[in-house]
Parts: structure tokens; sequence; C-alpha cells
């Protein structure tokens, strides 16, 4: 699997959207475009932290 990034901004609009979707998922509703967006931003934000933060621990202190 790869990581969504902008280019999948409308099948995440369509996927998310679907009633199915918002019963069982605590994804906002309606997802709608805006909602797509802060959901790409949240996740490059969180894999950067998570880069950042292994970065920090796999360097040699001395």
């Amino acid at each position: 699997m790869r990581e969504w990034t902008a280019d999948d901004l409308p099948v995440m609009v369509e996927l998310f959207g679907d009633p199915q979707v918002d019963r069982w998922t605590p994804l906002r509703s309606p997802f709608d475009l805006a909602a797509a967006h802060s959901y790409l931003a949240l996740g490059e934000l969180n894999q950067a932290l998570d880069a950042a933060d292994a970065d920090h621990t796999l360097r040699d202190p001395a």
C-alpha cells in the first residue's frame, strides 16, 4: 500500500463519504473535499513527526 496523495482527494471523498464507512469509522461526516484535505494534511504531519522521531532515535549521541 502507499500513502494518500493530493491526487487521491476525489477518491477519498467518494470512499469515505459512503454511509457505511461513516457508520463504522470515526471519520468526519460529511466527508467532503475540505475533510479530505484536512485528513491528508494530518497524515502528512504525522509522517513527518514519525520520521523526525525515528531520525532522532537512530542518531549516535557520541
